[in-house]
């Protein structure tokens, strides 16, 4: 291990100023040095070439039918064996194939893969690591529960013993597993006692079902849907396609999906519409891919706003954040066994079977945020201190 980590840049896609601007705005890391790649010493130290990227690299480099680096640098990770690269994005999980697809691209270019490093948002990169027996260095980065822990921060509020909703389910971007659970909602009459949300409504009959008269061959609807439940949910699946927009409550007053599809932090959480329902659904934006668990933001809402949250994503998504952050999940009250079912049709089911269960217990929710305050209020304290996490700056100390 030498006594500084040690980046490198090319000034094409890599510049000095974009690593001094992570390395010390966000990691808090000064104890480095920076060099044109021109100019890498022969000292025995590592150097690392930072290629930081806001897409799904994998797929980007197969479409490509490359990796996005330049020959200069495929060149210096086959000749230098002091030269490393970073792939870093800690703006997503990646493609569930992308650290097999680096293992097998890199053996086969004749490059070391203990010279790779990759960092995202997924979770599971290091059982992805061990299962694929890789040399590859993987980190889950912690950058967006930084960025999370100071956004939520900012819009304190006060603990409601008093809700008028049991459940709230808020959903923006269209994904099959949404619609899905909203039709099963409107299917069990649930759904009109719920503060819900379908922002783009307007994008289904648009998109995803052209026509009443091919619900069966939609894949938008075969994905999670067997044909029996086609044909038993067609007027609910038809009522919800025809819903354009629907806003929650206390959205109804202000535009909460603006250009390019913008979320206004500033407008939705300064209205807190959280403390208004006792139980958060939250829709996970990966629900089919189990070698991926991405807990963004929509999974730290309920928890920093004092709620108890169902989880509708990948398997093993709660048990990660018990792991990484031990957060209550009121398992006294919830029994979130659908999280260990790697079937997602199954977990889907049991989901549903949760919801229908709860919500006959109202008056028992009630009595429940009465007398437990002091959990909820130890959630929110976890979601706070995210931000002194120093996971990120104690992994690139690591690789000096």
């Amino acid at each position: 291990m030498g006594n500084i980590l040690n980046f490198v840049y090319d000034g094409v896609d890599v510049t000095e100023q974009s690593i001094r601007g992570y390395a010390e705005g966000y990691l808090g890391l000064y104890d480095f040095k920076v060099f044109d790649i021109n100019q890498i010493p022969d000292d025995g130290e590592k150097y690392y070439y930072f290629f930081e990227h806001r897409y799904y690299l994998a797929v980007k480099s197969i479409s490509d039918g490359k990796l996005p680096i330049s020959d200069e640098i495929l060149n210096l990770l086959k000749t230098n064996p002091n030269f490393n690269i970073i792939f870093s994005n800690d703006a997503e999980s990646d493609d569930d194939f992308l650290i097999e697809y680096l293992d097998k691209t890199f053996k086969g270019l004749g490059v070391d893969t203990s010279k790779i490093v990759v960092i995202n948002c997924n979770e599971r990169n290091t059982d992805l690591k061990i299962r694929l027996n890789t040399l590859i260095k993987t980190h889950t980065t912690n950058n967006g529960k930084f960025a999370y822990s100071k956004e939520l921060s900012r819009f304190p509020y006060q603990y409601n013993e008093k809700r008028n909703f049991l459940f709230m389910c808020y959903n923006r971007s269209v994904k099959s597993h949404r619609f899905a659970l909203l039709v099963h909602l409107m299917r069990h009459n649930i759904i009109d006692t719920i503060d819900w949300s379908w922002i783009r409504g307007h994008e289904i009959m648009k998109h995803y079902l052209k026509s009443e008269h091919d619900l069966m061959n939609s894949w938008f609807l075969n994905e999670i849907f067997s044909k029996k439940e086609i044909i038993e949910y067609k007027s609910e699946i038809m009522d919800l396609a025809e819903v354009q927009i629907k806003k929650s409550v206390n959205e109804s007053n202000y535009e909460v999906d603006g250009e390019g599809h913008c979320f206004d932090t500033q407008a939705s959480y300064s209205n807190n519409p959280y403390s208004n329902s006792y139980i958060n659904i939250v829709t996970e934006t990966n629900f089919y891919k189990n070698d991926i668990v991405i807990l963004s933001e929509k999974s730290f809402i309920p928890l920093y706003f004092s709620q108890i949250p169902i989880i509708m994503s990948s398997v093993n998504h709660i048990q990660k954040m018990r792991d990484r952050h031990g957060f209550d999940f009121f398992d006294d009250i919830v029994n979130h066994s659908y999280d260990r079912e790697p079937d997602f049709k199954k977990r889907f089911k049991m989901i549903v079977d949760e919801i229908i269960r709860l919500n006959g217990k109202k008056e028992e929710i009630e009595i429940f945020f009465k007398e437990n305050k002091n959990r909820f209020d130890r959630n929110v304290r976890i979601v706070e201190d995210l931000i002194k996490d120093k996971t990120d700056y104690n992994f690139y100390n690591s690789l000096r």
